[in-house]
């Protein structure tokens, strides 16, 4: 159950206050352990505040608490399961409009608080951290340059670390967290004439090199993917067909990793798509 409320004081501050209840129920069943049931019922709060100086101007910061349930088949190499993961954060931030709302430009700073963060080990089994912390800055721009094109540019820097640990790791980078990770897109849309229902589209995303266990001592290399799309509107249809592709250029990349073992990520993938408006 979920309930929110967006409050205006005035013109200039707005005030969103939420709460969530969860009720979870889980069930286990392992040839070790044989089978494991348990509850939980957490509520979960967040706050937002909007404050506007100028109509092009806004000011914003928001606290947040949330859990996250395991998932089925996750186990403890004792046999038992994983407990839920926890977390806090909260973020502030600025969002301009700029040259007649034609470009929108957000920086934010956040802290992220988690417990019991999942880290796969290479036997397939899971090992829980007691407490991890993430704290970075966000940057995003997305605007239209030219008639028809738009762009959407962004980069985040992040700090995660291990600040509890019972295994004695404690100050050390938690796994699979990139420091830096920079995306950009474009997208042309044909203004006029016979292609006018045509759009291209394309991005490319760097992720930085990142440790794949909390030892700190295995690394996962950097990588670039690129990506497109392209897409037709059948003139007076709802249907639209597109193409889509991701790593266009079929590089071989890591996304994650339990220590010395790497998980790749895809090979060249295509697929056409169709869809509706109606």
């Amino acid at each position: 159950m979920y309930a929110t409320d967006q409050i205006r004081f005035g013109e200039r501050l707005i005030v969103v206050p939420a709460l969530r209840w969860s009720h979870l129920a889980i069930e286990n069943r392992a040839a070790t352990t044989g089978e494991a049931r348990s509850t939980e019922n957490v509520f979960s709060p967040s706050l937002g505040l909007v404050i506007l100086p100028r109509p092009w101007l806004s000011l914003y910061t928001t606290y947040a608490e949330g859990f996250e349930p395991t998932a089925p088949g996750q186990y403890l190499e004792d046999g038992r399961t994983l407990a839920p993961a926890e977390h806090d954060s909260i973020e502030g931030g600025v969002k301009a409009d700029l040259l007649a709302r034609r470009i929108s430009a957000t920086g934010a700073a956040f802290r992220v608080r988690r417990t019991n963060v999942p880290e796969a080990d290479a036997q397939g089994f899971f090992r829980q951290i007691g407490e991890g912390e993430s704290s970075g800055l966000e940057l995003e721009v997305i605007g239209s340059i030219t008639r028809g094109l738009g762009v959407r540019g962004g980069y985040a820097w992040t700090s995660a670390q291990i600040t509890r640990d019972t295994s004695g790791f404690a100050g050390r980078d938690l796994p699979n967290a990139p420091r830096h990770k920079t995306e950009l897109w474009m997208r042309y849309r044909v203004p006029e004439g016979a292609l006018k229902s045509v759009m291209f589209a394309g991005g490319v995303v760097h992720v930085s090199d990142r440790f794949t266990a909390r030892d700190n001592t295995v690394v996962a290399p950097a990588y670039t993917r690129v990506d497109g799309s392209a897409s037709y509107e059948f003139p007076g249809s709802p249907f639209t067909i597109g193409l889509i592709a991701q790593n266009l250029t079929n590089r071989r990349y890591v996304t994650s990793g339990a220590g010395a073992v790497f998980f790749a990520g895809p090979s060249r993938r295509l697929a056409v798509q169709l869809t509706s408006m109606f």
